[in-house]
């Protein structure tokens, strides 16, 4: 009896040192993310296990099925981007950013691309409605160092019938990240656009010839090798709160985009960009 005591208690205290040690290690694998930047105070320390949360974040990935026709790539003076000629709009896009060096005045001058076919590009400039801004796939913000790329920027080719909560809640944030990292990091930005399966909100086809997306997504990658990633409905759910609720492995995402959006995942890791203290984002 006593010697069955004694074999429980040394099993307990087994078990006890065991998960002390795996705590402790779990708070070094965190505060190591932290450390790689140079900085504590960028990289907040993840609170939750990433990969769970990728698995509790239920996808319909049905809805976000996009077909395709003909994909029209125009090169841009500081990205790329690929045009769905079905839907008359982004479709995807890629850009390394580098620090702001300059803050020129925004230019709302919005305009059609000759460049692009006409059978691929939006017939309008105008505004969409109240409820869906010219939402911006590559933010004006980040080419404010040059007034060609600004202008660029503001082709109907970079737009979105984008719903207003979206364009300054959730999709803003992440514009606002990119500017906050960009200051201490080179950053390789991709972003797109899931056109999904639902016509409802498909308000704008006679106006503009656009389809307006289900969601829309991004992936910001450090010159750390670490990124966030996120799919952001189009609609009024996409709260600023809530974009941490978005977040999304980079391999969930291209399987879902189905766009190679980086040439190997397993070289990059996943850790949760936010805006912190003191960023510069003009």
């Amino acid at each position: 009896m006593n010697n069955g005591f004694s074999l429980f208690k040394l099993c307990a205290a087994i078990v006890f040192i065991i998960i002390t040690f795996l705590l402790v290690m779990e708070r070094s694998h965190f505060n190591k993310a932290a450390e790689v930047t140079g900085m504590e105070d960028v990289i907040e320390q993840t609170k939750k296990d990433l990969i769970d949360a990728t698995h509790t974040f239920k996808l319909n990935e049905k809805k976000y099925e996009t077909s395709l026709e003909e994909v029209f790539k125009r090169e841009y003076s500081a990205y790329t981007l690929y045009i769905s000629c079905l839907h008359r709009g982004p479709l995807y896009g890629f850009m390394n950013l580098g620090k702001d060096l300059d803050n020129l005045p925004r230019k709302d001058k919005f305009s059609v691309d000759a460049l692009v076919p006409a059978k691929c590009r939006q017939t309008s400039t105008s505004s969409y409605s109240r409820q869906y801004h010219r939402g911006h796939l590559f933010a004006a913000n980040h080419f404010d160092n040059d007034d060609n790329q600004m202008r660029e920027s503001f082709y109907m080719s970079n737009v979105i019938p984008q719903h207003q909560v979206s364009n300054i809640g959730a999709w803003k944030r992440t514009e606002v990240i990119t500017e906050c990292y960009r200051e201490h990091h080179a950053i390789y930005l991709a972003a797109g656009v899931l056109y999904g399966t639902d016509q409802s909100d498909d308000l704008f086809v006679q106006s503009h010839g656009v389809v307006t997306p289900t969601a829309m997504w991004k992936y910001i990658q450090l010159d750390s090798n670490q990124y966030s990633a996120w799919i952001i409905p189009n609609n009024e759910q996409a709260v600023k709160d809530k974009l941490p609720s978005f977040e999304i492995s980079i391999e969930d995402l291209m399987r879902i985009a189905n766009i190679k959006i980086i040439p190997d995942a397993t070289r990059v890791h996943r850790v949760q960009l936010h805006v912190f203290k003191g960023c510069h984002t003009s």
